[in-house]
């Protein structure tokens, strides 16, 4: 095949006439010889994979693989090249070449789809033709995304339409869907992948995603709340999927794209890409699309930490994009607050009406915790009295407290829910959450009281309780640990203790601290707690009798014995003549290691001899003893 670029050519004109002549022997046998050179190590050769996806052979191949295969009529799965290319839809209205290149990319997508196992994509070693099909995609979305009338035009002319129903978008939003898929799985550089969604967006990309998102929530509020899923609902669950699926992809790829969703919220907040996300959590009914609007908003709120240089610009839009969900652009009008409030009236149905919750109802109130949870975990400090002041309205805490004391196993996973939350926001810590958690002290208490009352420590609702007090005792430790670093530091001026509302003139308010939330706690439960769970009571107490001091010694010490561990370790690889000084990682730490050993300690300028008792001698001693051993061992 390498000395004959010609070969497949002739196997397909070879195959078309004994098709011709009915001579199904040897179309038998031309379909096994196909197979074959479909298979490794052919398979592995760039030349041979060529040559069987030219566009004048490939759709040949493909029937004399079918053949192969077994597949020689519609009864036993033939699919003819008609039946294929009717899958196909052209929302752009693209024409010729562009067309064809299209067609070629299907059809050899088509051939590694019906041999998976010669053609299995891998991250770290992908097929050729894997290579190629990516290679000719990236390729085809460059020129189509840099081509002038095609994007623009195609969703004005979707958004321009009167009467617009979902359906109109279906077509074009699968195509951005199966490009963001494909920008987003490669591993081709960012600098390769940016211009695309540049191009995309710039044509109009997130007004196009917001009209369909909008459209599909329309659709989806006038669908039964029905369990079975019908086909109409499949059909607006695609859509919604397909549009977070889209703006998580730019968001990550394109981390500049977060600034354009900004512009969008303070255009039009109430109809901005941001606010439809927190009205999609509290009514899609299905647990992957809510996955896509929760992961959507993580990777909103969340800079990347792969793209270092840029990561202080993306962690400034994530904290604007935080702000705007919790505090909106109109005084009162909290896109997070809806979320809230939500999952709050759902909690009370096992309460209120004496049910459980319908399988709907609870993917609506575990994902929408969630989403709280993220956000929780991506506040600054000037958010959270406004996160503490939208929970207390909402009046959510107390009732996940509530729910958590119903008895009943179907509920298990929305308690697990919110009792992670209510961990999150006690581990965030800061004087807001405490004092939220003091003036509500029947918060924890009826934590408390499930937690006593679960028998069964090693089922998901038991640890999810236990581990809200473990958070409360971790957050106890941290703040004795700040209290003893602040005061270990150099004193700082007083202007910058000022600014950030240390002195005694602009605190205002008390600093309240979650050890004036467990101390209470541990003395109105100590007695239980002796019975049930003395681990617990004497965590409680070694956290609540530690000093400043103390708390910030252990952190240090636990540091230090990470190090301590590591040493028998390296006194066995030496006992077992393990060399692992010549890896470029060991040669890379010890470089840095010597680096620093430098810059820290003063210069030696004494001679050799003087240093006979020095790290030298200690370490050439140490490397003579490991020989004596070795030596030893090797005789026994």
């Amino acid at each position: 095949m390498k000395n004959n670029v010609e070969f497949v050519k002739q196997l397909v004109a070879l195959f078309t006439v004994t098709k011709e002549e009915g001579n199904t022997a040897l179309m038998d046998l031309i379909g096994q010889i196909t197979l074959q050179l479909l298979q490794s190590p052919y398979s592995t050769d760039a030349s041979v994979i060529a040559q069987f996806v030219e566009e004048a052979s490939i759709d040949k191949v493909i029937d004399i693989v079918q053949f192969g295969l077994g597949r020689r009529s519609e009864e036993t799965g033939f699919v003819s090249l008609e039946k294929r290319r009717a899958t196909f839809r052209n929302p752009l209205q693209l024409k010729e070449p562009i067309l064809s290149r299209i067609h070629l990319i299907y059809s050899a997508g088509y051939l590694k789809d019906m041999l998976p196992l010669n053609f299995e994509e891998d991250v770290m070693s992908p097929s050729i033709l894997g290579l190629y099909l990516l290679r000719f995609k990236f390729s085809l979305m460059s020129d189509i995304c840099a081509s002038d009338g095609l994007l623009e035009p195609a969703f004005s002319k979707v958004m321009e339409s009167k009467n617009l129903r979902l359906s109109d978008f279906l077509d074009l939003l699968g195509l951005l869907n199966d490009m963001g898929k494909t920008i987003k799985n490669s591993v081709f550089p960012a600098a390769t992948k940016e211009p695309i969604l540049q191009n995309l967006i710039r044509a109009g990309l997130f007004s196009f995603i917001n009209r369909a998102l909008e459209c599909a929530l329309e659709e989806y509020r006038n669908l039964s709340n029905s369990n079975k899923p019908s086909e109409e609902q499949k059909c607006v669950d695609d859509a919604i999927q397909m549009c977070c699926d889209v703006v998580n992809c730019c968001v990550t790829t394109l981390p500049s794209s977060r600034q354009d969703l900004l512009e969008e919220s303070a255009h039009s907040p109430p109809r901005c890409t941001l606010n439809l996300f927190m009205k999609a959590i509290i009514l899609v009914r299905s647990n992957f699309v809510s996955r896509s609007v929760l992961d959507v908003v993580f990777s909103c709120v969340t800079p990347s930490p792969f793209q270092m240089s840029l990561y202080f610009q993306e962690q400034s839009k994530s904290e604007d994009i935080v702000y705007f969900l919790v505090n909106g652009r109109v005084e009162g009008k909290s896109p997070l607050f809806a979320v809230a409030a939500t999952v709050a009236e759902l909690m009370k149905v096992p309460m209120e009406e004496s049910r459980d919750l319908l399988p709907s109802e609870e993917v609506r109130l575990v994902h929408g915790l969630k989403l709280l949870e993220v956000l929780c975990e991506a506040l600054k400090e000037n958010l959270t009295n406004s996160f503490v002041e939208l929970l207390t309205l909402s009046d959510l805490l107390s009732s996940i407290a509530n729910l958590v004391q119903v008895e009943r196993r179907t509920l298990a996973d929305a308690q697990t829910a919110g009792l992670s939350l209510i961990a999150k926001c006690i581990y965030k810590g800061g004087p807001h959450f405490a004092r939220l958690f003091k003036e509500n002290k029947s918060l924890l208490e009826r934590v408390m009281t499930a937690f006593l009352k679960n028998t069964r420590r090693n089922n998901l609702l038991g640890s999810s309780l236990g581990h809200v007090f473990g958070a409360l005792c971790d957050r106890v430790h941290i703040e004795k640990c700040c209290i003893e670093r602040k005061q270990g530091s150099p004193a700082n001026p007083y202007f910058y203790t000022v600014m950030h509302g240390e002195d005694s003139v602009s605190k205002g308010v008390p600093q309240h601290s979650f050890e004036e939330v467990l101390t209470p706690l541990k003395e109105l439960y100590s007695r239980q707690l002796v019975t049930g769970h003395p681990i617990l009571l004497e965590w409680m107490d070694r956290v609540l009798q530690e000093t400043p001091e103390e708390a910030y010694r252990a952190e240090t010490s636990s540091v230090a014995s990470t190090t301590e561990r590591g040493l028998p370790f390296e006194v066995q690889m030496e006992e077992f003549d393990v060399d692992m000084v010549g890896t470029p990682f060991n040669r890379t730490m010890e470089e840095h290691s010597a680096r620093d050993a430098l810059s820290l300690s003063p210069i030696q300028t004494e001679s050799d001899d003087d240093n006979s008792n020095g790290p030298i001698s200690v370490k050439r001693e140490r490397e003579e003893e490991s020989d004596d051993t070795s030596e030893k061992r090797r005789k026994t």
